[in-house]
């Protein structure tokens, strides 16, 4: 077995101690899973191991591994660790390789403060490899993400930009972004017509995150550039964040129907729907609130643009972009009235929601009526937004209607509620209140079959930590006892807040509550399947990274083989960001009911990379992304575990809504 038996059971049941007793192994292979472990576990108990096993060690492939390591405990946000391991590795230790030197800069990036810049830009002047100045570049970006960056960073930049690499010149534009400094706009604007899309959509992206005020004396070109880039670049990418990053300037409304009309709304819109809905989403963000709306000009905007019967999703982009500008002026025109009245009889589902999404931007109980109808849709995610859009209206029919909502057998929306009610301080007035609902939400969750996912769990737990109820205790006591190491540890956590006793003891020794056959992985390791994803768009072809992410891999074949996946929407699409599904409620809260373990490794987010969706270390499921372009920030956050071989064109077509048919796993014999 690739992976032996003893480390497979310490990684799955996160076994620390096990785990550095295999760093001694004489067997690279055996050593270098065990190192790679580290970087999932993210152990600050690990640092002194570290810090003694990477100076004496031979195998380039462990050292690499015990780099990536020192970084990922970057993500802890522990200053005092942070400012340890820096000193560590500017102190001690020296790279001799390039890939070393990759991963030492990288490593840098995740913990470092000034210093690490320094060290970063000496490692820089001294070697022209085109492969570490991109991974200089995009430490630089990670550093200036955690606030630090300095006038040289820039001077560095200035030089790199011109590179004649289109990876270092992409790395560049991503540092630009990140480091957002209006002082480098005259500068950057030289590249918005790069041979390289990626240079040209960062570079987009850093002029829409420096928010450059109409005082200065770039402003004009600035917009002016914008527009061109929205109505003229040729790749979709870079049109759909020249729309997203006009949205971070305020302009009147004249200006926003010239500047986005044309490419959303208009005959002469652009061909590509993500496009579009960024430049929809962007009407919202950029209204300067200039008008006073009348029914005149109400009614106008509703004979022209939402008229479809067979509304979209750019429909319902487009009345959300509305109701976020003007709110409950809304309700005032009879147009607005005749669309609320008709939505229960839209047809797709996730119009409807994202339709009781947009009413949530409004206060007024003249929505009750609607609400009322939208608690009985059979999808689930019209439900979950029309409690949060009840939330928002402050009287007793609505406080009413949320609380009768507690009683559902589904676990997503119980959470919801109980949240959604532990805020209310009308239920928290007494102790007798307090003493009714906690049984209330404990009742309602012991009815329920369904099994809850990790988020559902834990959102009972924090909606009776909230309550704060003692009678709470011994049903939350429970969780300390659950298979999922996420939930027990959480719940024991939270009881120590609130009671100040500690209940480390009472953790299970052990936590796995997956169904996985493990032994299969031998299968996949030596077969290497791929897997052929059918779309109501088409094909998409994975290539799976087995040895970076065995138990991602192993739970993806073992839930296509069961069909999970078959007729799962996609649920969340960004526009030249991700794709997302694998959930069997279409919601984006669901799950098969079970957590693995996260896989953090060194592979990096480019274009079409595939990773696990989570809401946390340890807490993936069923639900997996496709990446439209790159996306470092991502990177050693979330686990990747395959890419696609083929189909980034059906990738680029998929909208929300869409479906997976079915995903075949094609076995090599």
């Amino acid at each position: 077995m690739v992976y032996k038996q003893n480390l497979l059971n310490a990684k799955i049941e996160r076994k620390n101690k096990e785990i550095y007793k295999l760093l001694n192994k004489e067997s690279e292979t055996e050593r270098l899973n065990a190192v790679r472990c580290l970087g999932e576990l993210q152990d600050s108990n690990s640092i002194l191991l570290i810090e003694e096993k990477i100076k004496t060690e031979k195998s380039d492939l462990v050292y690499n591994a015990y780099l990536f390591s020192l970084g990922q405990l970057g993500f802890l946000n522990n200053h005092n660790l942070n400012l340890r391991i820096e000193k560590f590795l500017i102190e001690q230790i020296e790279p001799n390789k390039d890939t070393q030197y990759q991963l030492y800069v990288d490593a840098l990036s995740k913990v470092g403060y000034q210093n690490s810049i320094i060290k970063i830009l000496e490692i820089a002047k001294k070697d022209t490899n085109p492969t570490l100045k991109k991974h200089v570049n995009l430490s630089l970006a990670r550093l200036a993400n955690r606030n630090q960056k300095n006038i040289n960073v820039i001077t560095y930049l200035n030089e790199s930009i011109t590179s004649k690499n289109d990876d270092v010149r992409w790395s560049a534009a991503y540092a630009y972004m990140r480091i957002s400094d209006t002082n480098t706009v005259k500068y950057i604007l030289n590249y918005v017509k790069d041979s390289d899309p990626r240079v040209r959509m960062d570079i987009v992206r850093a002029i829409g995150n420096m928010k450059i005020n109409k005082t200065n004396e770039f402003y004009k070109t600035t917009i002016n550039t914008l527009i061109e880039i929205l109505h003229n670049d040729p790749d979709w990418r870079v049109r759909s964040n020249a729309a997203s990053s006009l949205g971070n300037y305020k302009f009147d409304f004249e200006d926003i129907k010239k500047i986005y009309y044309l490419t959303a709304l208009e005959k002469t819109k652009d061909k590509n729907e993500h496009v579009r809905i960024s430049a929809i989403r962007s009407i919202a963000k950029s209204y300067s609130g200039d008008i006073k709306p009348n029914n005149v000009f109400l009614d106008d905007l509703f004979d022209r643009y939402l008229t479809n019967t067979d509304k979209n999703m750019e429909n319902a982009e487009f009345f959300n972009a509305l109701c976020f500008m003007f709110g409950n002026k809304l309700l005032e025109n009879g147009e607005f009235i005749e669309y609320c009245k008709k939505v229960n009889q839209i047809k797709n589902a996730y119009v409807r929601a994202k339709i009781f999404e947009s009413l949530s931007n409004l206060t007024s109980p003249d929505l009750m009526v609607y609400y009322k109808t939208a608690l009985n849709d059979s999808f689930l995610l019209v439900r979950y937004q029309t409690i949060e859009g009840l939330s928002k209206i402050n009287n007793n029919e609505a406080r009413d209607l949320i609380f009768q909502s507690i009683n559902t057998s589904d676990p997503t929306l119980l959470s919801i509620v109980a949240g959604k009610i532990a805020e209310d301080t009308v239920y928290r007035k007494d102790d007798s209140k307090k003493e009714a609902l906690t049984k209330k939400i404990i009742q309602a969750f012991e009815s329920i079959r369904k099994p809850f996912d990790t988020e559902g769990k834990i959102g009972v737990i924090d909606a009776l930590i909230q309550i704060n109820h003692k009678s709470s205790y011994p049903f939350i006591k429970t969780f300390i006892k659950d298979p999922e190491n996420k939930i027990s540890t959480y719940a024991a956590e939270q009881l120590e807040k609130t009671t100040g006793v500690s209940y480390k003891d009472s953790l299970p020794k052990t936590n796995s509550n997956t169904s996985l056959d493990y032994k299969k992985l031998d299968q996949i390791f030596v077969k290497k399947p791929k897997a052929k994803i059918h779309t109501s768009k088409g094909l998409i072809e994975l290539v799976f990274h087995t040895s970076e992410a065995p138990i991602s891999v192993l739970n993806f074949v073992e839930l296509a083989e069961k069909k999970y996946f078959e007729g799962v929407y996609f649920h969340r699409v960004v526009p030249n960001f991700v794709i997302q599904t694998g959930d069997p409620t279409g919601t984006g809260w669901g799950g098969p009911g079970y957590s693995i373990v996260s896989e953090y490794n060194t592979l990096h987010y480019s274009r079409g990379v595939v990773g696990m969706a989570s809401a946390g270390k340890d807490t993936e499921g069923s639900q997996w992304f496709i990446t439209h372009s790159d996306q470092t920030h991502l990177d050693g956050r979330y686990s990747i575990f395959a890419s696609v071989e083929n189909g980034m064109d059906v990738v680029d077509q998929i909208q929300v809504g869409d479906q997976v048919k079915k995903i075949e796993i094609v076995w090599n014999e």
